[in-house]
C-alpha cells in the first residue's frame, strides 16, 4: 500500500458502515486465516471491473486511478455483487488483491481510520 502505508505501520480500524471508492480497508486473507491484507476499494457493489492493457475500467469506462502510478497487470473482468467490493493494492505490481482473490465480502472489511505509528519524525 505504499506510499499511503508502509510495512510496519500501525493502524486503527473501525467497522465499515458504508462503502466508498478510495477507502482503505483491512480484511483477513480468504485462504490464510490470521493473515490480514490492507487494500483500497476501487469497485463498488453492482459495478463491472475490467483490467486490460495496464488500465482499470469501471462499467466500461476508463478509470483515472489517483492512488497508484503502477501498471495494473492482468486481463480479466469481474462482476461485483451487491455484498462485495473490488479491492486493489496501491503497489499494483506486487499486490495480492481482487485480481487473484476476487471481490471481497463487505462484512469481512474494516476501514482504516488512522495510522498512529510510527509517529512523524522531527529533525532537531
Amino acid at each position: 500500500m505504499e506510499p499511503a502505508l508502509s510495512d510496519g505501520d500501525y493502524v486503527i480500524t473501525v467497522r465499515l458502515l458504508s462503502v466508498a471508492r478510495g477507502q482503505v480497508v483491512v480484511f483477513e486473507h480468504p485462504h490464510q486465516p490470521g493473515f490480514h491484507l490492507v487494500k483500497r476499494i476501487v469497485g463498488l457493489p453492482g459495478e463491472v471491473i475490467t483490467v486490460a492493457d495496464g488500465d482499470v475500467a469501471i462499467n466500461g469506462e476508463s478509470f483515472a486511478d489517483p492512488w497508484t502510478t503502477s501498471v495494473t497487470s492482468g486481463k480479466a473482468s469481474w462482476q461485483v455483487s451487491g455484498d462485495t467490493v473490488f479491492v486493489l493494492g496501491d503497489s499494483r505490481t506486487i499486490s495480492s488483491d481482487s485480481r487473484t482473490l476476487g471481490p471481497i465480502p463487505i462484512s469481512r472489511c474494516r476501514r482504516v481510520a488512522w495510522r498512529y505509528w510510527p509517529r512523524p519524525r522531527r529533525f532537531i
